[in-house]
């Protein structure tokens, strides 16, 4: 048994590790020769080249100059350097390019403004069919509450907690690899263009993505010691855990990424249990009391939204999914599903959750009878979901300035780092990786498969990046590694030589 356990663990290690680099390999080989070229233009090209010119000389100076200095600082130290270092490069990027809320960040702005005054949102309908936007409203209207409605108070908060992200990212790197994957990644995040551009705008990326590295966090150190640990602590942290995700709900529906993903490792790749009977009850119970406090704590956050806007939110993703299929807007939003939506909403007697049913049966219509070219509109989806880092410049681009040079830095320093990760992968797949770095792969391929089947948005990639951050800074702390292990090996073979 435990024999057939190890090895269907290790073909479905296999398996992810797989899907993840084909879908790495895909992103740059249809960018530099496919369709999508237009986003690969020369000033570009030669920003990538000079890039990892500069990732092998930073490499250097870190083995030479940097490393050991740092051994030797503690890592409360470190992680605080480096979250002020972060909060100054956010900053320095919401105070210099400032814009107004439009379209979807207008009405996280609106409905925050009104929740903050106390008063019923006009928007309530919208907001029980779409819960989310509620979530991260409501959140928003503590800070417009105490600091006012300024256009620059989202931003800030943006940054700020784009900020503290830093001490998950470190804690994060160190236990997948070491202190030097700690600090990589911490670097990577620091100056990731298109993260930092995302904070100029009134949307609930930043804080979701913090909530899953929290989420994430809580999974290591809840497997790390789950051994040696009585059975009251972990059920608390799988109870935080629980809020946790709920939280991550409310500000985009898509906990269950994270909560497949932490199945799936704990159970299949963390083989221990297979040997031990007793930890494969005591996961088992752990994870059941995870879900049933997520279950509960989403009860309740369905309770609190109805009283706040006076009607139960749906609970039913039709309008998302039917959108998703739409072949002819290659599953983005479009006015002619848009208008349908309404059409039912705006029916007497109609709920949300009425609409959202009826939207799901109209989806599974759209499947089943509209003659539909899957594997194009899910190349088409994946294309839109992965192929430039730009969107959060597209957003804005009649307004701010020097919009080309802007693409071409969030390109470049995009495309290097799915470079990072495709090497990062291979390292991975050579050292039959089963550490929490394929539970950061997992949740990658998992967002993926799940936009191809609903609607998707160039954004829609932002709590990727967390992935591709990661997975980056395991490439560089074992390309650092390598560099420092060269001078050794030459001498070795003059000694031997000699």
């Amino acid at each position: 048994m435990f024999r057939i356990g190890e090895k269907f663990s290790s073909c479905f290690i296999w398996f992810i590790y797989g899907l993840y680099f084909i879908f790495i390999a895909a992103i740059l080989v249809f960018t530099v020769v496919g369709p999508e070229v237009e986003y690969f233009p020369l000033r570009m090209f030669i920003m990538v080249v000079a890039g990892i010119l500069a990732i092998f000389l930073l490499l250097w100076l870190y083995n030479t100059k940097l490393k050991k200095p740092l051994e030797k600082v503690s890592h409360p130290t470190v992680v605080l350097i480096l979250f002020l270092i972060c909060l100054f490069v956010k900053l320095t990027i919401v105070f210099c390019f400032s814009v107004e809320p439009r379209v979807d960040y207008a009405t996280f702005y609106n409905t925050a403004v009104s929740l903050s005054r106390g008063e019923l949102p006009s928007n309530a309908r919208y907001l029980a069919l779409f819960p989310h936007i509620f979530g991260y409203s409501s959140f928003m209207s503590l800070f417009y509450k105490i600091f006012g409605t300024s256009y620059l108070i989202a931003p800030i908060v943006n940054a700020v907690l784009s900020s503290l992200s830093i001490f998950f990212f470190y804690y994060i790197g160190c236990c997948i690899i070491s202190k030097t994957g700690g600090i990589f990644s911490c670097i990577i995040w620091i100056f990731l263009p298109s993260q930092s551009f995302y904070n100029i705008y009134v949307l609930s990326e930043p804080l979701y993505t913090l909530e899953l590295l929290i989420a994430f966090s809580l999974i290591i150190f809840l497997s790390k010691r789950l051994a040696k640990t009585s059975y009251p602590i972990c059920l608390g942290i799988s109870i935080l855990l629980a809020l946790v995700l709920q939280l991550i709900n409310m500000s985009r529906p898509i906990a269950y990424i994270p909560i497949i993903a932490f199945f799936l490792w704990f159970f299949l790749v963390c083989t221990d249990h297979f040997s031990i009977k007793k930890l494969l009850a005591k996961k088992a119970i752990i994870f059941a009391v995870m879900m049933t406090f997520f279950i509960i704590f989403s009860s309740l956050g369905n309770w609190f939204l109805e009283k706040k806007i006076g009607e139960a939110p749906a609970t039913a993703p039709g309008y998302n999914i039917y959108v998703g299929f739409n072949e002819k807007s290659s599953g983005m939003w479009n006015q002619g599903d848009s208008a349908l939506l309404y059409s039912y909403s705006d029916r007497p007697g109609w709920t949300a959750e009425q609409t959202q049913q009826q939207m799901l049966a109209e989806a599974k219509n759209r499947i089943l009878y509209d003659n539909i070219n899957f594997p194009n509109l899910f190349f088409q989806k994946f294309l839109i979901l992965w192929v430039n880092d730009q969107s959060c410049i597209d957003y804005s681009s009649d307004v701010l300035p020097s919009v080309q040079n802007l693409r071409a830095i969030c390109n470049a320093y995009y495309y290097i780092l799915l470079l990072l990760n495709l090497i990062g992968i291979c390292v991975a797949i050579r050292k039959k990786e089963k550490s929490a770095f394929f539970l950061i792969c997992i949740f990658m391929v998992g967002l993926t498969l799940a936009q191809m089947l609903v609607e998707v948005a160039p954004r829609y990639h932002y709590s990727g990046l967390l992935t591709f951050t990661l997975v980056g800074s395991y490439c560089l702390a074992h390309l650092a590694q390598w560099m420092h292990s060269i001078p050794r090996k030459r001498k070795q073979n003059l000694s031997t030589k000699i």
